[in-house]
């Protein structure tokens, strides 16, 4: 039993040192599942330009609500090397591919309240909170969004 417990961590480190040695070729057609993988193998290793680069290949080849998780994925990839209105512009897609999934809804609302733009924050964490009530962390960014709207004054509020 403990040599099969060795399989799937031998199989992961192979599959993960062919990975690294790849670059995304535009001519190449690669497994979009694939791709989105090694955009998260990257985003792990703190790699966001190269997580950023899978997934947008990745997002290329899908069709339907995967479009949207591949999105959704180069969006957060892209916020976090600080380049905010490509992070944008990927969850407004993303948004446009899947306007039913909770959590690109709430970090898309987090963008926007990264950004200082309160009215468009609670406007994706209300959509969000449709979707799933109960859901602890976007309940808490409504809280936090809503809250700091009424410490600004009236004419900031929606500015960023």
């Amino acid at each position: 039993s403990k040599s099969l417990c060795l399989v799937p961590k031998d199989c992961f480190q192979s599959s993960s040192s062919i990975c690294n040695s790849m670059e995304v070729n535009e001519d190449l057609e690669l497994d979009p599942l694939l791709l989105n993988e090694m955009g998260v193998l990257s985003f792990k290793k703190g790699e966001f330009g190269a997580a950023s680069i899978f997934f947008e290949a990745s997002s290329k080849r899908f069709i339907g609500t995967m479009k949207e998780i591949a999105l959704a994925n180069l969006g957060l990839s892209l916020r976090k090397q600080g380049l905010v209105e490509e992070a944008l512009n990927a969850y407004k897609l993303a948004v446009l591919y899947n306007s039913a999934s909770a959590s690109t809804l709430s970090a898309f609302g987090y963008l926007w309240h990264m950004l200082g733009n309160i009215n468009q924050a609670v406007s994706c964490y209300h959509r969000a909170l449709a979707i799933k009530p109960k859901d602890p962390l976007i309940n808490e960014l409504l809280d936090l969004a809503i809250e700091e709207s009424c410490l600004e004054p009236i004419g900031n509020i929606g500015r960023g």
